[in-house]
C-alpha cells in the first residue's frame, strides 16, 4: 500500500503547521534559526498542555 499524498495524523499535522504560523507571524523574518527554534519550543509545549487537558 502507497501511501504518497496521505497526511497520517491530520489533527497533530494541522496543529505543528499551526504552531509554526504562530512563530512566524510573531516574529516575521530576518532572525537566527535559533529564535524561531526557541518560540517553536515553546509553542510545543504549549500545544502538548492543551492536549493533556483534552485527554483527561
Amino acid at each position: 500500500m502507497r501511501s504518497e499524498g496521505k497526511i497520517l495524523h491530520k489533527d497533530l499535522s494541522y496543529k505543528i503547521t499551526g504552531a509554526r504560523f504562530n512563530v512566524y507571524n510573531y516574529l516575521g523574518d530576518g532572525y537566527r534559526e535559533v529564535s524561531y527554534g526557541d518560540l517553536l519550543s515553546k509553542e510545543f509545549t504549549k500545544l502538548k498542555n492543551n492536549i493533556r487537558s483534552i485527554r483527561h
